[in-house]
């Protein structure tokens, strides 16, 4: 089977989201000497480390390779490493009921991007959280 179009990681290892951005917009543009054919550009799969969510990422992806000779595929999102205890037993009912939903909010964000939870973040589930109480 002949090789039509390459696929290419960009980057090789996952980086954060303004890295990766910076490194699509080196992509060269369609329509330069050796891009005229849209068949023929290669696919691109994004790989970005998530420190924090970041709704807008694939939207700025887009908007990055608009103009580029190539073809997005996918983007792969990976969380930091964490130093996990494998021996974490499951919560019961009981225990869910005594938790605080900001405290559950804050441990999930860590547990999912390794940081703690930006300011205005907790402000919002604040202001989410007083509007379900009344």
């Amino acid at each position: 089977v002949p090789l039509l179009a390459d696929l290419h990681r960009i980057p090789q290892q996952p980086a954060l989201s303004e890295e990766v951005i910076a490194r699509l917009a080196e992509l060269p543009l369609a329509g330069t000497e050796g891009n005229e054919d849209p068949n023929r550009w290669p696919y691109v799969e994004v790989r970005v480390l998530m420190t924090e969510p970041d709704p807008g990422f694939r939207h700025r992806v887009e908007e990055v390779l608009a103009d580029k000779a190539v073809r997005l595929t996918s983007i792969v999102p990976s969380y930091p490493e964490r130093d996990d205890d494998d021996t974490v037993r499951p919560l019961t009912y009981g225990d869910l009921q005594r938790i605080d939903p900001l405290d559950m909010l804050k441990h999930a964000f860590t547990n999912k991007y390794g940081g703690e939870l930006p300011e205005d973040i907790e402000s919002l589930f604040k202001e989410v959280m007083r509007e379900v109480s009344l």
